[in-house]
């Protein structure tokens, strides 16, 4: 038994194949899937607003997340979680 450490585990991750079709099809849902949705639309404004930029700092966004959410899960508004 892994020892207790007071994060919640998530034990119903994402796998990588379903991040990569959401964030290809439509980067909102991807953020959805988290319980981030509001924060998906944001992203994704924020990128037409800014002629694709932003979607630079989404892409990665969106990569930290994934990789923190296969252990455990993320905040609502978590942006860039690193653990």
């Amino acid at each position: 038994m892994p020892p207790t450490t007071g994060i919640p585990t998530n034990n119903s991750a994402v796998s990588a194949g379903t991040a990569i079709v959401w964030f290809l099809c439509c980067l909102p849902v991807g953020f959805m899937q988290w319980g981030q949705s509001a924060k998906g639309w944001i992203w994704l404004l924020a990128s037409i607003f800014t002629g694709g930029l932003a979607g630079i700092a989404a892409i990665i966004d969106y990569w930290m997340c994934f990789s923190v959410q296969q252990k455990r899960k993320v905040g609502e508004w978590e942006f860039f979680p690193s653990r």
